[in-house]
């Protein structure tokens, strides 16, 4: 029983990292939405959904990452395993966004036709594909930070960020 309670807290504090990355990731692209509308009363029901989506999205990570498929190149270089989980994750963000929309235009409107035509003016508006391409670097910088934590290590990647400057620049260049 407590080896499955040690995994379990394992990968929990595993997860914290990411979901606090998309908790500012999400929020950002929210906040960029928010710009683009041109809105200025602040809308606190997009930012507690865009918290709760970084929660969804910890667990999601969790439940992926487990997937022999993830690490579908071990013995590659690394650009292989980041362009390919980048591939993944970015792939299920812009299907996720799209039934999304569907889904909150089907409970609007209760014709399909109408919910089609929206759709379709949609996917065609500048403001979807900024929040996309905003969503897709972000996911593309978790991606790369994932891949060097694991190669690098967590300890030796925090020496590397938060080191006296001097020291830390002679031993990457080493």
């Amino acid at each position: 029983m407590s080896r499955i309670f040690a995994k379990i807290k394992a990968e929990v504090w595993g997860v914290i990292p990411a979901i606090i990355f998309f908790l500012i990731a999400f929020n950002l692209i929210t906040f960029t939405d928010n710009l683009i509308l041109r809105q200025t009363q602040a809308q606190y029901i997009s930012y507690t959904l865009a918290s709760i989506a970084a929660l969804l999205v910890g667990k999601f990570l969790i439940i992926v990452n487990n997937f022999p498929f993830i690490n579908a190149f071990p013995n590659r270089p690394l650009i292989y395993n980041i362009v390919w989980k980048f591939f993944i994750y970015g792939s299920f963000a812009i299907l996720f966004r799209v039934i999304e929309k569907i889904v909150d235009l089907s409970l609007r409107f209760k014709a399909s036709g109408i919910v089609y035509q929206h759709m379709q003016v949609l996917i065609q508006s500048p403001k979807f594909w900024a929040v996309n391409i905003w969503l897709l670097i972000l996911f593309f910088i978790y991606c790369v930070a994932c891949e060097f934590i694991s190669v690098f290590g967590q300890k030796e990647i925090k020496d590397i960020l938060f080191r006296d400057g001097k020291k830390g620049s002679q031993k990457i260049s080493k």
